[in-house]
This record gives structure tokens, sequence and C-alpha cells, in this order.
């Protein structure tokens, strides 16, 4: 645990800048940091990032207690592909069918389990032990780009950006019907469906749920009946481009969660939607950026449709 006190300059310094002086980390990490309920005022837990030290006050951040085993399986059989790494970074290509992380029903073939195969310094990485390194996640049959983080510096790194919207994730998307405009933005806020947990629902009055904004363009259109569209998310909610899409009434078509059909008869098991776009700034500074094809099932797709 590291512990500061805080002079008489410091007096009135609002607790995150505090901090982001000591640990030269940004403010929007520290304010996860403080939310996460890692820093403490004279032994007092503090979750305020607007709170104000005063001359003499002890303020202590706790790190992440190591342990010595993972909770979580390598398995170095999941079938990903690494497109870069680096000491602070891994970034990954996740096929269809792949969990993100560990859950209930499948503990042993997820992208955790292949990133703790090969990195398994990870296990000490991140704010859940089950989910080491990982900043984000992919649904299980959405393919792409995931970033995952090497280091504690390069996890708050990361999740500092993802709070501040500035990390670019693009998607493509095949969608039902053909959208009446070229472009839009779609900014429902999201809610967990109260018939199904699994589901989510938009709230289109405003008044309720979690922020989301979506943007999306036409990249293509195929006779009447489909249209490829370049997507990009400023938010990260679960299910967020499905459900959005879908308000509109342009579903993802392979998607039955959300209306998206047909699907099996364009030889299509799982729901058009890949990320195809990630970039980010490493903890130098430096931007990292990468662009990957479509997977050959959608292609195939593609081609069936553009004949």
């Amino acid at each position: 645990m590291a512990v500061f006190t805080a002079e008489q300059r410091n007096h009135g310094e609002r607790l995150d800048v505090f901090l982001s002086k000591q640990l030269n980390l940004p403010r929007a990490t520290i304010q996860l940091l403080i939310k996460g309920g890692s820093v403490f005022i004279n032994a007092k837990k503090i979750l305020k990032s607007s709170q104000r030290v005063r001359e003499n006050d002890r303020v202590a951040f706790a790190e992440r207690k190591q342990t010595k085993q993972a909770l979580v399986a390598p398995n170095a059989s999941v079938p990903l592909t690494l497109v870069f790494e680096n000491q602070n970074v891994v970034v990954i290509e996740k096929p269809a069918g792949i969990l993100s992380h560990p859950t209930k029903f499948n503990r042993d073939y997820t992208v955790v389990n292949w990133l703790l195969a090969h990195f398994p310094e990870m296990k000490l990485v991140g704010d859940h032990e089950e989910r080491p390194g990982l900043v984000h996640r992919l649904d299980k049959d959405t393919s792409g780009l995931m970033v995952a983080a090497r280091t504690e510096e390069a996890f708050y790194n990361l999740k500092a950006q993802f709070a501040q919207h500035t990390i670019s994730k693009q998607y493509l998307a095949l969608v039902l019907g053909i959208p009446k405009e070229r472009s839009g933005t779609i900014t429902f806020p999201i809610n967990v469906s109260l018939k199904r947990t699994v589901k989510r629902k938009v709230d289109r009055s405003h008044k309720t749920g979690t922020p989301a904004t979506t943007h999306w363009k036409i990249r293509k259109t195929f006779a009447d009946t489909f249209a490829l569209l370049d997507v990009k998310i400023e938010t990260g909610r679960t299910h967020q481009i499905r459900v959005h899409l879908a308000a509109i009434h342009h579903a993802v078509v392979g998607d039955r969660l959300y209306g998206g059909r047909p699907a099996m008869e364009l030889g299509l098991k799982r729901q058009f939607l890949h990320a195809y776009s990630l970039s980010f700034k490493d903890v130098d500074g430096n931007i990292l950026a990468f662009e990957i094809d479509l997977p050959k099932d959608l292609q195939d797709v593609l081609s069936r449709i553009g004949d």
C-alpha cells in the first residue's frame, strides 16, 4: 500500500488531482481507482474523486492483492490469433463461438484461458481475478479485435481511455433492409429486459437506462434486401450494436435474439458482426492501430448475396 501525506500546498486539492500528481497517472485512471474502492484518507475509504484533501491527511492507495494462483486455468488450445504484442498490451483476433471470459457454464475455453496460457503474468493484472487483463469484451458470436493489458499500468491506461471514449472501435454489420439515410447516430439508453435478463432493450423516451452512442454509415447495399454498415461505438454496453440497430428496424443478419433473420439460408450460423478496426494509445503515448479482414464465413455471405 502506497501512502502519501498531504502538505500545506495540497490543502483543498481534489483527491483525484492530488493522487494524479503523486502516482503520475491520468486523472481518469485515478477516478477509476477511487470508484473501485482502492483509495483511503486517514484509513477511511473514499469513493468520491471530488473529495478535498487537507494538510497532513494520509492518503493511501491500496494496490490489488496478488494471488499465488489464478482462478482460471490456462488453455493454449483456444483458437485465437495473436495480432500484436509488446511489454504492455496484447491484441488478438477472436473468432465467433468463443467467450471473452469464463462463466459458470464455460470456465475452460475462453479468451482469458488462452491469454493465461501465453502470458501467465497477466493473472495479476486488472480488477477482476476471473478476467485478468481484460478491459473490454466481444459477444460470443461476434468476431474481431480485442486488446488486453499485460501490466497494471497498461490496464488502467486502457480503462481510462474507454471511460473517456477515446479508444476507436469499428465494426462491420450486415443488416436487414436499407436505411433511408446514408448515415446516422443512435443514442437510445439501454436497459436490461424485464422478460429475459440476457436480453437488452432501449428506452426511446431517454428517461431510464445506461447512456449509449452508436454511429453508423452505409458501406454497401445489396438489392433492396441487405446493407453492409460501418459501425463505430463511443460506449461499450452489452449488445449495444445489436440492440441499437434492431431499434431502428435494421437488425443484424443472423441475430436471433434481436430478430435478425434470415441466416441459415445464407450459410451463416451466427450474427454478421465483426470488430475489424481498433486503435488506442499505449502507455508511452504512441497510438497503436490495427485492422483485419472479414473472416471467411462472413466473406462467403457477401459473395452469395452479391451474385
